[in-house]
């Protein structure tokens, strides 16, 4: 079994945006995009846009991530990026 895994920790201000299936925590997609560019951005992971379809993405419900993360540094990497 050839797997690699990774595992990563948010602050816990940031474990939020998650809906309970069965009996599992199951993240938003805007919940899981704003992960994954929080890692991106404190260099734990490689961002390319072209491995993203971001159509679905309620942005306004994206941005209630950034935000509640209090990192102008953060914001301003994001918006960079131009999603």
């Amino acid at each position: 079994m050839d797997k690699e895994f990774s595992f990563s920790h948010l602050k816990p201000k940031l474990f939020l945006g998650f809906e309970k299936k069965e009996k599992f925590l199951i993240a938003l997609p805007e919940k899981a995009i704003f992960d994954y560019l929080y890692f991106v951005f404190k260099g734990l992971r490689i961002f390319r846009k072209d491995d993203f379809d971001l159509k679905k993405i309620k942005k306004e419900k994206f941005w209630e991530f950034v935000k509640k993360a209090g990192n102008k540094k953060l914001e301003k990497f994001i918006k960079e990026l131009n999603l």
